[in-house]
């Protein structure tokens, strides 16, 4: 930025600089200052801004590919499309990178038939379920090495092509594939089961006890399977007190049936007991009748008077037991 100073104010030319803390010594009503600069020309934020995609389309390293959400987009489909297609030039860098390292690692396993004469002691990294299986308990995961001893004539006769598998930020990656597989043991099949396993998923969790969360889950598995026999045995016990309930009910309209009946039978016998009775009254009427004909070959009044009030059926059966009536009462 320039200064401004007026011809009269003091100050030695080449005095002012731009030196932090500069005390600067001037005649009384002068002035001493400095502009304020430009604005940045738009240009230059232009050219920032093109330099900046130039550099990205170069590298192929964008800011999605650096995890960072573009502007506007929430949607999870267009964030992953987009990661896979700002990943093209790097997916091939990865590519080329890990197929050369396969290349070199199968020339180094060429080398070590060729020249490895005797027993050789190596380390080897043990799975942490694995070890924690081995040792018989369950721990928190740490990074462990088991030694294994080679024996090139043994353990070397066949020829391996080597294919290395980094743990980068293509799809590919450890971490892509535990969401793949996350999203694939909550997806149904057909059949309603998930579509892959809880142990495959948790084989691509890192540091994680396999063994222990397995055992957990099958913990949890045997005490539903418990609850579940409980009930069922509860249902069986209440369905049994249910059939006992109709069986019970059952009898019970059985016996009211019975007691019905029986009401009947007792009122059938009283109704015939009526009638017996009813019917020995009229023979004994009957026969007193026909004693006093005999007698005097005549009716009484009185036994007409008895004869009026008889209803027809008794009538008819005295007239049927006594048919010289007939003619006595047309008389």
């Amino acid at each position: 930025m320039q200064w401004v100073i007026d011809k009269n104010a003091g100050i030695p030319k080449g005095e002012l600089t731009n030196r932090p803390g500069l005390i600067i010594r001037k005649n009384p009503n002068t002035e001493v200052r400095r502009d304020s600069p430009p604005s940045m020309p738009m240009y230059v934020h232009q050219m920032i801004d093109t330099l900046k995609a130039d550099i990205e389309v170069i590298s192929g390293v964008h800011d999605v590919t650096r995890g960072q959400t573009p502007t506007g987009i929430q949607s999870a489909a267009a964030i992953v499309a987009l990661q896979e297609a700002a990943q093209i030039r790097v997916r091939l860098k990865v590519t080329l990178h890990e197929n050369a390292l396969g290349v070199m690692g199968t020339e180094w396993y060429e080398r070590i038939k060729q020249f490895w004469k005797f027993n050789r002691v190596i380390p080897r990294k043990v799975d942490d379920a694995e070890q924690n299986a081995l040792l018989g308990m369950f721990q928190a995961p740490q990074s462990s090495y088991q030694m294994l001893e080679i024996n090139p004539n043994e353990q070397l006769q066949h020829d391996y092509k080597i294919k290395v598998r980094g743990a980068s930020i293509m799809q590919s990656s450890r971490a892509s594939m535990f969401d793949n597989m996350v999203r694939l043991m909550q997806t149904p099949a057909e059949d309603g089961l998930p579509c892959v396993p809880r142990e495959a998923v948790l084989d691509y969790l890192p540091d994680v006890n396999k063994q222990a969360v397995l055992n957990y889950f099958n913990q949890l598995k045997q005490e539903r399977q418990a609850q579940e026999q409980q009930q069922m045995v509860s249902n069986e016990a209440m369905g049994q007190i249910e059939q006992l309930m109709q069986a019970v009910q059952q009898l019970s309209q059985g016996l009211g049936q019975v007691q019905q009946r029986i009401q009947r039978d007792d009122d059938e016998a009283a109704r015939e007991e009526i009638r017996d009775q009813g019917y020995q009254q009229g023979m004994n009427e009957a026969k007193a009748l026909q004693t006093q004909i005999d007698k005097s070959g005549q009716l009484q009044p009185e036994l007409l008077q008895e004869i009026s009030m008889l209803d027809d059926e008794a009538l008819a059966m005295l007239l049927q037991q006594n048919p010289e009536l007939v003619d006595m009462l047309q008389i």
